[in-house]
């Protein structure tokens, strides 16, 4: 899937299915639990909140583009794990190629 089709895909939602993700999508908070120990909340603006549908749905979409972003290395996709890669006979161009694309701002 491309951003073209992303676009397309989104579009034909309609404007009640964008609110819908916008209200999921906004007003969250978290806090961190460790060893017992609470943390304040704190409002969260990033991310989707994890173990849900919907989730799974937004992460696809916003991954879906990488692909086609990159030029000089590979990308290896699972799940939720994305790995830049490359191969070449020196290290300092893999290096420069990896840096490249990982800092794209596209």
């Amino acid at each position: 899937m491309n951003l073209a089709t992303t676009t397309v895909i989104i579009s034909r939602f309609g404007s009640s299915a964008l609110k819908l993700f916008h209200s999921y999508l906004s007003n969250r908070r978290q806090r961190v639990n460790i060893n017992g120990s609470y943390s304040t909340w704190r409002e969260t603006n990033l991310g989707v909140p994890q173990h849900s549908v919907i989730g799974t749905l937004l992460f696809n979409i916003y991954i879906a583009d990488i692909f086609y972003l990159v030029n000089g290395t590979n990308v290896c996709h699972y799940a939720d794990d994305t790995t830049l890669y490359s191969c070449d006979r020196e290290v300092k161009d893999v290096i420069a190629k990896l840096e490249q694309d990982a800092n794209c701002n596209y």
